[in-house]
Formats: C-alpha cells, structure tokens, sequence
C-alpha cells in the first residue's frame, strides 16, 4: 500500500481479510514497512523487485489544493509518481494489478458527473488526471472518490473539524454551493476490496447515491450527533478562497457505472452521515 502515512491509509487495516498488506511511506514512521521516494524511479523499481506484491494500492498524493498551484509540486507528487509506479509494474516479475485512488476534483458540471465529463478548474485536478493517464499501460482500476472519516493521523478529517466547531460552539463558514457526494472511509475501503476480488479495470466514480451541498452535510452531521452550530455563516465559498486555488462548486458523481460493474448498490449520504456517527461517536 503506497502512501499508508496519509489520511485514507490510516484507515485501510483490513483485519477482516485475509491479506498481507505491506505499507509504504515515503519516512519510517508509525506502522510503515517498507521506505522510497515514489519520485525516483529507481527506488520505486528496487522496492517492487523486493516486495513483489501481487496488488497495489496507490494512496500517495498531493491533495492540497492551494499547495497544486506550485506546478512543479503537483506534477512531481501526482504525474511522476504515477508514471515512475507504472514503469516499474511493467518491468516487474509479478506485474501486479494496480487500483489508483483518483478524486471528484476533475469535475465541475451541472448535476452528477459520468467519467466522461471531465471540467479541470485548477492544477490538482489537472495533475491527478495526468496521473490518471500516466498508468494506461498496466493493468489498473482508477478510484475517483471523496470520503469522510475519523482520522487516526495528525491532520484532522472534515469531520473531525466539525466536530470540534460544534463542541467548543465556534463560529463557522458553511458553503451552500459546493455539492459533493462523498463516500465514509468504511465503505470506500470495502468497495476497493470489492474491486480487488472482481479484479475489475477501468475509471469509475465511487460515492455515495446522493449528494448535499458542503453546508447540508456539515448541518446532517451536527443533527445526527444531536448537535447544532452556533449560528453558522451560510455563504459562497468564492468569499473566503479569494488568493488560493479555484474550486469546483458541483463535484457530484454519477456512480451508476461502479455499481453496475461490481454488482453492487451504494447507500445515500444521508444513510453515510448516520451510520458512520453511529459507529465513531455514539
């Protein structure tokens, strides 16, 4: 597993399956097995000759946003890592199948987004598609996703945030007109399990089968944990990201495509926020 040190791969054990998973980060901290720098090609190659696994999972990225802007960064943490990662699978005894964790940034339409519909308005976007094509010639599954969860890492999860704004009565901005369907890092997990035992190809959106704008989702969280805000600010994100990076405002996805593929049914956001409230705070 590539990037465990990051906010999904401190949720990604796995004790109920019956894997071997070997971590990787990029310093030998926490439960990390294996160290090398994903930029250089021939550490990603020495470390695939020694692991020889039989499946990878790509965590590893740049996720900042406003970080994306230095182009250099994004292209070095999300194209050449990629391409490094795909060069080496292909020189590799064991060719191991690759599913890739992509993002709901690279759309921005009107209503549920197909893989097709493709609209970049910054350069994390931009770079986690280069990413994306960067791995055409292995054998891969792309994951474009969002997910919410309870972090076990330094860096607090939006939950986390919310959580803590609620508790302490802090004054809060919610933004009304970014919409997003995010999945909990529960059922992402289980779903890339999925994908591994159908050893299914391809692009696909993952998330839940119905979306919120960001301000209904932090209002559902505080309700199911019998909470409110202290009377929250309901604005426009374009009020506070003025210098950062642009953001999309409507990332929903159409999940249609997965479910059909993994022979699967994917649950609303609203059945996602009451059941992970249920399982991490009640």
């Amino acid at each position: 597993m590539l990037g465990s040190t990051g906010m999904l791969g401190g949720q990604l054990y796995w004790d109920d399956y019956d894997f071997e998973i070997i971590r990787h980060g990029r310093r030998k901290i926490g439960l990390v097995d294996y160290v090398a720098d994903l930029e250089c090609l021939e550490e990603t190659m020495l470390m695939l000759r020694e692991v020889g696994p039989d499946i990878v999972i790509n965590l590893s990225a740049l996720a900042n946003v406003d970080q994306c802007e230095d182009l250099n960064a994004a292209f070095r943490a999300n194209v050449l890592t990629a391409y490094n990662l795909s060069k080496a699978i292909q020189c590799s005894v064991t060719k191991p199948f690759l599913v890739h964790i992509s993002t709901d940034h690279i759309y921005d339409s009107s209503g549920f987004s197909t893989e097709e519909q493709i609209h970049l308005v910054n350069q994390y976007a931009s770079s986690k598609l280069a990413g994306e094509l960067s791995l055409q010639c292995v054998e891969h599954c792309i994951l474009r996703t969002n997910f919410f969860c309870k972090s076990t890492i330094a860096k607090p999860s939006i939950t986390d945030w919310l959580y803590e704004v609620l508790v302490n009565k802090s004054k809060v901005n919610l933004f009304d007109d970014v919409l997003f369907n995010p999945i909990s890092s529960k059922n992402l997990i289980k779903n890339i399990f999925r994908v591994i035992m159908y050893r299914r190809t391809g692009t696909y959106n993952l998330g839940s089968s119905s979306g919120m704008s960001k301000a209904e989702f932090a209002i559902k969280f505080a309700g199911s944990l019998g909470l409110s805000f202290n009377n929250p600010s309901i604005i426009s994100v374009d009020e506070v990201i003025i210098n950062g990076a642009k953001r999309p405002k409507d990332m929903r996805m159409n999940i249609s495509k997965f479910e059909k593929a993994l022979d699967t049914t994917l649950q609303s956001i609203d059945f996602e926020i009451e059941e992970f409230v249920k399982e991490n705070y009640l």
